[in-house]
């Protein structure tokens, strides 16, 4: 993303707003895609609408063949509007909620995570006379030390007695297995969780339910080097995940005639659209407060996503300011009324009233998380290699929030 473009787009329609880069995105989806099916031909990208659940992306998604993977009856419904058979729909989360009685009947492929979905799944299932697909969410130790609460453990026998419970049971069919673990961005953490996953595979499945083995998500995607160095870390890329990832597979299953080879998924979501969105802000007053240069803006860190309160993601600035004041090494601050609404510490840049700042890696659980508070959710502009760009969502309105209230009780 181009400051010219950043500049064209804030003359058309003001700040804030989000860019989304489209052709980045279809890129990253093809270059991931690519380095896997070198390796290992039977593997399918599955979507995280929980990262950034906007038409404008998962619909290129559903474009590219790929799958929707959801964690909730919203993004149920929203993979479904989008026009996602269920059968290309993994639900996974502890959220299903009242919608597992549809995704049975629809043929959406349910990861259950505990007893008590699976409970429901098999008496909804006793109602039909179809098959409901379903694997199971497995909670593994891939040498991290982070105990999640996800997913069937695998040390238990309650595990192996659940899925006995589904074999037994009516129109129940049992087709793989899921994994995921946030925050496991290594190669190695990736290789563990491959080689695990088949072992599992083949010790709690049967010949004929080995058809999905999903890893989830939680690979690095392309990081510019001001963030990079953040992370204190070499930043693996799309091949090296691939050499590891699809090399257990290939290793253990590259004999096997092509039907009979389990289809590996992951569920890329920051991996693939977190480059991808640029957020753009403007000035709207400096000060000094006891030596402390502030820029205060018209945006907020809690635009900006989860990476965006945790690290300093890579700020520029276009001078657009007429004002005589500027400051440097000024704390670039948004427009909530607390403290910690920083979003870059002693930018090391000049900053003036008016000037426009943007900020990089601005697409994962940005706009999906921002909650309405003191200011409305901004608009996002779609952009493209050739130049164009379109609106792909207002700003919401005072009306969108106040919908849903009953003002006279």
């Amino acid at each position: 993303m181009t400051p010219e473009n950043i500049d064209r787009i804030a003359k058309k329609f003001g700040t804030p707003f989000y860019a989304f880069y489209v052709d980045e995105f279809i890129s990253n989806y093809k270059e991931l895609k690519n380095a896997y099916t070198e390796i290992y031909d039977n593997f399918e990208i599955a979507y995280s609408y929980k990262t950034n659940y906007m038409p404008a992306c998962c619909k290129e998604v559903l474009k590219l063949g790929g799958y929707s993977e959801v964690v909730s009856d919203m993004e149920y419904h929203m993979a479904k509007r989008y026009g996602f058979e269920p059968s290309k729909i993994i639900v996974n989360g502890p959220g299903k909620w009242n919608g597992i009685e549809e995704m049975a009947s629809d043929g959406a492929v349910i990861m259950v995570d505990n007893k008590y979905e699976l409970d429901r799944v098999i008496a909804a299932a006793e109602g039909l006379d179809k098959d409901v697909t379903i694997g199971f969410r497995l909670n593994i130790d891939i040498g991290t030390k982070k105990n999640s609460r996800f997913g069937f453990d695998v040390l238990s026998p309650e595990t192996s007695i659940a899925i006995d419970h589904a074999r037994e049971s009516r129109n129940i069919k049992i087709i793989g297995l899921h994994f995921h673990l946030g925050g496991s961005r290594s190669i190695e953490a990736w290789k563990a969780r491959a080689e695990k996953m088949t072992m599992y595979a083949d010790t709690l499945l049967r010949d004929g339910e080995r058809k999905i083995i999903d890893l989830g998500s939680g690979m690095f995607g392309h990081v510019a080097a001001p963030l990079a160095a953040q992370f204190g870390q070499d930043i693996p890329s799309f091949s090296q995940y691939a050499e590891v990832v699809a090399g257990v597979f290939r290793e253990k299953y590259g004999d096997l005639p092509p039907s009979s080879r389990p289809l590996l998924i992951v569920e890329p979501g920051s991996t693939i659209i977190a480059n991808t969105m640029m957020y753009a802000v403007s000035v709207i007053g400096i000060k000094t407060v006891r030596g402390r240069n502030i820029a205060m803006t018209d945006g907020s860190v809690h635009q900006m996503g989860e990476m965006g309160k945790k690290k300093q993601l890579p700020a520029h600035v276009i001078k657009k300011g007429k004002d005589s004041v500027s400051v440097m090494s000024a704390d670039i601050t948004g427009y909530t009324c607390l403290e910690d609404d920083i979003m870059y510490r002693a930018l090391p840049e000049e900053v003036s009233f008016g000037d426009i700042i943007y900020f990089e890696n601005c697409g994962a659980y940005t706009n999906v998380m921002k909650p309405p508070f003191i200011q409305t959710g901004c608009r996002i502009v779609s952009c493209r290699y050739d130049g164009t760009m379109a609106l792909v969502k207002r700003g919401d309105t005072v009306d969108d929030y106040l919908a849903s209230y009953e003002e006279e009780i």
